[in-house]
């Protein structure tokens, strides 16, 4: 925590990414519960992606200092669903990765409702805004293999846009991609 915080002192990026190889590390994980962040969780719809995150999710439910009503780290998660197949190649591949997220947060982040009372840390599963529902990026194979140098056409903005175009636009940031030649 002390070595991001220099570094964001030092060179006041506009954003912070931590890249955690095969999902969130221990390291990682007690760094976004103590930034005033947001914390964008990739996710596939694998069964590691969703052991490892249960993991994760029961350690933050046990140990960490969450508040009633959700004033704590809970509201600056975000589901992402990367590399998502369009639905003709892949069938409920997109809707399978919406129930595994909502199960996860309903179990161990999202709070009871108590009956009569319509505070608390807790979302429908169709609410799109909530932590559990998945940012999209698309899966484009003429980006598998991300070599501008060899392959100049992969930096053409509507082929960035057709993989990225709905999660940037989802975070509110302008990315600007050069035009190729």
């Amino acid at each position: 925590l002390e070595l991001i915080q220099a570094l964001e002192t030092h060179h006041q990026p506009d954003v912070v990414l931590i890249d955690s190889r095969a999902g969130i590390d221990d390291t990682a994980a007690v760094v976004l519960t103590q930034l005033d962040a947001y914390a964008f969780l990739f996710a596939t719809s694998g069964r590691q992606t969703w052991e490892a995150y249960k993991l994760l999710f029961k350690h933050w439910q046990r140990y960490a200092d969450l508040t009633e009503g959700g004033e704590d780290f809970r509201e600056r998660l975000k589901i992402v669903s990367a590399l998502t197949p369009e639905d003709s190649v892949a069938p409920g591949n997109f809707n399978h990765l919406c129930e595994e997220s909502y199960e996860l947060f309903l179990a161990h982040l999202y709070e009871a409702q108590a009956p009569g009372v319509a505070d608390g840390f807790n979302f429908e599963f169709s609410d799109t805004e909530a932590p559990h529902w998945p940012l999209r990026i698309r899966w484009n194979e003429a980006l598998r293999n991300f070599d501008p140098l060899k392959y100049p056409t992969q930096l053409d903005p509507a082929l960035f846009d057709s993989a990225f175009g709905d999660f940037v636009k989802s975070i509110g940031v302008s990315v600007e991609v050069p035009e190729s030649e």
